[in-house]
């Protein structure tokens, strides 16, 4: 008899001590250790010891009484979880992050390392100029760069100082004279050429003297795009001498001129 959680001998019969079996949960055949419900008949023993055993490998008694046990415990067991769970929280202060995108800028063709490095250069300007008016047919890079290559100084190249064709072997010097409005007149341009692996292109590198700066850089290249035919330019500079505003215009102008003369010129082949 269960009075006030503490187990009391019914009237007229003996208090009998637990057994080891029923201290450590295993109850024989006929009794029930909640009270009210037989023992499952397939088997001689229940257990309870939820520390050592899942949830799952338990046994209930057959039929509704059953399945009632069943559904009360699994719904205690998963209430227990849940609130278990509501312990590992989150600082409410965590705001979200936001993905970081990277910015990559243009990429320009190595230098040759026995060439000054261009780390310190800026862009100074960024051309594209078309060659011919009209649609182009493929391999039209390839007939304007040859068109150059062949008459380059004094023909296509509208810069004194050049060599009469475009040189072939890397680091070959080129010593080049621009000329400025006034007052600055004209100045030294001493460079390396370089093909920089570029098929219908080529690069210089300026030398000591140089108007814009030991280092400073100067990228051609041919492309084809929706058919057309362009001159890309793009300039990087050190240590420049002359105005950018001037040093943009004169550049503007000059291979704006390069462009018109590569397209005659294959006209003209």
């Amino acid at each position: 008899m269960i009075h006030g959680g503490r187990v009391r001998p019914v009237p007229g019969e003996r208090h009998q001590r637990p057994t080891q079996d029923q201290v450590i949960g295993r109850y024989p055949k006929g009794h029930c250790p909640l009270g009210h419900y037989p023992p499952d008949p397939t088997s001689e023993t229940i257990r309870l010891g939820l520390d050592s055993t899942s949830f799952a490998s338990l046994r209930f008694p057959n039929g509704p009484k059953g399945n009632l046990m069943r559904r009360t415990l699994g719904l205690t067991l998963a209430t227990v979880a849940a609130v278990g769970s509501l312990a590992v929280t989150t600082p409410a202060s965590a705001a979200p992050v936001a993905p970081v995108t990277a910015v990559t800028a243009p990429v320009a063709p190595a230098a040759p390392a026995t060439d000054v490095s261009a780390a310190g250069s800026r862009l100074l300007y960024k051309y594209n100029f078309q060659i011919v008016k009209r649609k182009t047919k493929a391999g039209a890079e390839k007939k304007a760069y040859n068109a150059l290559k062949n008459c380059f100084g004094g023909c296509t190249f509208p810069v004194k100082g050049a060599a009469k064709k475009l040189p072939t072997r890397d680091g070959t010097t080129m010593n080049l004279t621009a000329c400025f409005a006034d007052p600055f007149g004209c100045k030294k341009a001493p460079v390396k050429v370089y093909r920089g692996g570029v098929k219908y292109g080529w690069h210089f590198i300026a030398k000591k003297g140089h108007f814009d700066g030991t280092g400073s850089r100067i990228y051609f290249t041919i492309y084809r795009k929706h058919g057309y035919l362009y001159l890309g330019v793009r300039a990087y500079v050190t240590k420049p001498t002359i105005p950018d505003g001037l040093n943009k215009n004169t550049a503007n102008r000059t291979w704006g001129t390069f462009a018109a003369n590569i397209g005659h010129k294959m006209g003209s082949s």
